[in-house]
């Protein structure tokens, strides 16, 4: 069980340049299904099974990571949103994929923090230590825990639009 570590010494495993880097855009893939609701009313928070320690909307600095989400949805959107637009105070780190980097490519931290032995309590005391800058930094993803309404989206990227710009095709 985690008794002690603090941010400091959590933030020299980091590139402090690159940990301090604002991106833009944030972005966020939506199905088609869920495609007009968004735009009319924006971005909600909702509850969801994949989220482990906050309700929020998933988002990241890279279009390439939010096409990857699209598995089987049909009709996809990315959305994009000028990071200045939000309030970082809502921006949380992603509680999925952030353990799943740390423990796949970060030996540092992962023996850091003995993931090895973490139990989900452990991680949630991490989660909430660490602040959104760490999580755009390991996983390129954060949770933004406020609605996000549509006049702070920038751009709408339709499925042709990604694969010309990703050059998927």
């Amino acid at each position: 069980m985690i008794t002690n570590f603090n941010l400091y010494e959590i933030d020299s495993f980091f590139d402090k340049k690159k940990l301090n880097k604002k991106p833009e855009f944030l972005y966020h893939l939506t199905s088609g299904e869920n495609f007009n609701k968004i735009i009319k009313n924006g971005l909600s928070v909702k509850s969801s099974i994949y989220h482990q320690f906050v309700q929020g909307i998933y988002l990241t600095d890279s279009m390439y990571i939010a096409s990857t989400y699209k598995f089987e949805k049909e009709n996809c959107h990315i959305i994009e949103i000028h990071f200045n637009k939000l309030n970082s105070r809502y921006m949380k780190p992603d509680d999925w994929e952030l353990f799943q980097i740390i423990d796949d490519d970060w030996e540092d931290i992962k023996e850091y923090f003995d993931i090895f032995r973490m139990n989900e309590r452990d991680k949630q005391i991490i989660w909430e230590t660490l602040d959104y800058r760490h999580s755009l930094y390991i996983c390129e993803q954060l949770i933004y825990t406020r609605n996000i309404p549509s006049n702070l989206f920038s751009n709408v990227y339709d499925e042709i639009e990604i694969e010309k710009m990703l050059n998927l095709k």
